[in-house]
C-alpha cells in the first residue's frame, strides 16, 4: 500500500435516488448514454430465479450520482419473474437493454453480457453487479475517478442481509501493489463484482462456463496485468448474504472446480516467476484439498461408491500438485502430507 488520498462530496451520500442533481444535466447525460455506443461503462448483471432482489439491485444502479453507464441485464432462463421484471425496466429507461437466454449458468450470461459490450458499445469500461446485490449511490463515481489514471479500481464491499448501506459523506483510497493486495485480500480479491475493468482487457479473457468459482479461474489474469490497483476503502458494494446462493453451497463438484481454478493461479504465477505470490497460492491449495479429502471421508452425504470416486479424484490432484512443485517447497508438502495422514488417521 503506497498511498493514500481523501475525496469530500459536497453533500451527504444518504439518498439513494438523484435529488439535488440538475436536471438538464441529468437529461443531457442519460440521453447520450441511451444513444447506442454512447455510455463510459456498460453495467453487466446476470439475472437468474432473481425476483424478491432483483428490483433492489436494479434501483441502486438506477440511483447512481455518475450516470452515464448503460445497464445490460441478462436473464438467464429465469423460472421466475425476473425476465419480465428486466423487461419492465428495459421500457422505463433507455440505457438499459436486456439479453434473455436458456439457462446456461453466470459465467455464460456474464460472457454474453461482455460479448454484447463490445458488439454494440463504443464504452471503455465494464462492470459487474450480481442481481441479489445493490450498491451505494456513489458506487460509480467513486471508481470512474480513478480508472483514467490507473486503468482498473476496486471497492470495498460488506456483507448483509438487510437493505441498508453505511452514509458516507466522503471516500478515501490506497493504491497498492497487485501482488501485496492479491494475497492479503484472497479471496475477496479475485471477486469479479466491486470492480471498473477496462473493456480492452476482456479482448482474450472471458469466464469458463460450466464451472462454479469461475471468478477464480479469471479475475487474477486481469489484475495482474496492472502493477497497482487503487483501493477504495469505504464500503460502496452490499453483498447479500444469501443462505441459498452458489457460494453458500459447498458440494464436491463445486470444491473440485475451485481445485482446478486453483491450480491454474499457481501455474500462472510459476511462469512469470512470480514464485512469493505462487507459494502462497500454493499453499491455499494444498490446503484446500487435504480439507476436501478429510471433509469427504467424514461425509455421509455421498454413498461408498461415490465417495470413493470422489477421494481417488482428490487423492490423485494432492499427489500430482505435490510432486509438480515438491522442488519449490519441498517443506510445504511435507507438512501437508503429515497433516493429511494426522487427519487421515484420526489424530
Amino acid at each position: 500500500m503506497i498511498s493514500n488520498d481523501d475525496f469530500s462530496f459536497g453533500r451527504p451520500l444518504e439518498n439513494t435516488g438523484t435529488k439535488g442533481i440538475n436536471s438538464e444535466y441529468r437529461k443531457k447525460v442519460i440521453g447520450r448514454s441511451a444513444r447506442s455506443g454512447m455510455s463510459k461503462v456498460a453495467i453487466i448483471v446476470p439475472v437468474y430465479n432473481a425476483e424478491p432482489y432483483i428490483h433492489r439491485c436494479v434501483n441502486s444502479i438506477l440511483a447512481q450520482t455518475f450516470m452515464d453507464f448503460e445497464l445490460i441485464l441478462v436473464d438467464d432462463g429465469s423460472s421466475d419473474r425476473s425476465g419480465e421484471i428486466c423487461d419492465e425496466y428495459e421500457k422505463t429507461d433507455a440505457r438499459i437493454h436486456v439479453i434473455h437466454q436458456p439457462n446456461k449458468g453466470q459465467s455464460a450470461a456474464r460472457n454474453i453480457g461482455i460479448d454484447w459490450a463490445f458488439a454494440n458499445s463504443d464504452c471503455k469500461w465494464l462492470n459487474f453487479v450480481d442481481s441479489d446485490d445493490w450498491v451505494h449511490p456513489v458506487y460509480l463515481e467513486a471508481m470512474m475517478a480513478l480508472v483514467e489514471k490507473y486503468g482498473i479500481a476496486i471497492v470495498s464491499h460488506i456483507g448483509a442481509k438487510e437493505e441498508t448501506l453505511e452514509i458516507i459523506t466522503a471516500w478515501s483510497y490506497d493504491v497498492w501493489k497487485t501482488s501485496d493486495y492479491f494475497v492479503s485480500h484472497y479471496p475477496n480479491a479475485i471477486l469479479p463484482w466491486g470492480k471498473v475493468y477496462k473493456k480492452s482487457d476482456f479482448s482474450v479473457i472471458r469466464y469458463p462456463e460450466g464451472r462454479v468459482y469461475e471468478d477464480a479461474a479469471t479475475t487474477y489474469k486481469i489484475l495482474f496485468q496492472y502493477d497497482f490497483i487503487p483501493v477504495i476503502n469505504e464500503p460502496l458494494y452490499a453483498y447479500y448474504l444469501n443462505p441459498f446462493g452458489t457460494t453458500a453451497q459447498n458440494r464436491m463438484p463445486q470444491r473440485i472446480d475451485l481445485i482446478d481454478a486453483m491450480e491454474g493461479q499457481v501455474a500462472f504465477f510459476v511462469s512469470r516467476g512470480m514464485r512469493d505470490v505462487a507459494k502462497v497460492q500454493y499453499g491455499i491449495l494444498l490446503n484446500d484439498i487435504r480439507k476436501s479429502i478429510v471433509g469427504l471421508m467424514r461425509s455421509d452425504r455421498f454413498g461408498g461408491a461415490e465417495k470413493q470416486k470422489y477421494f481417488f479424484i482428490l487423492l490423485k490432484r494432492f499427489i500430482k500438485n505435490g510432486f509438480r512443485y515438491m522442488r519449490f517447497w519441498p517443506y510445504l508438502v511435507r507438512r501437508s502430507c503429515k497433516k493429511l495422514a494426522m487427519r487421515y488417521a484420526g489424530k
